[in-house]
């Protein structure tokens, strides 16, 4: 598929900070390893295993990366940005 899209990258966007280990850190990378054994004790629970497991064969498929990040905190950066002037070039009606 990424070949189709001529993808790179995947972005997974979630509604929780992210991958959080035992005493709520967030997970920054994971190997193959890595996840079976979070999940295997419960780290990874719920909805975050089908988004780890896409993210996973996306990069066994070939793309270079695959990133899940918190969808609010994206959005806060990204209003953030916009709202920064000087580095922004608008077209207004």
């Amino acid at each position: 598929m990424h070949n189709f899209l001529n993808a790179q990258r995947l972005l997974l966007l979630t509604n929780i900070k992210g991958v959080l280990d035992k005493n709520g850190k967030i997970l920054t990378s994971l190997s193959p390893e890595d996840v079976d054994n979070l999940i295997k004790d419960g780290t990874i629970y719920g909805g975050m295993i089908p988004k780890i497991a896409g993210a996973l064969d996306a990069v066994k498929a070939g793309l270079r990366s695959a990133t899940i990040v918190d969808a609010e905190f994206l959005m806060r950066v990204y209003w953030k940005f916009l709202l920064m002037k000087e580095l922004v070039l608008r077209f207004l009606k």
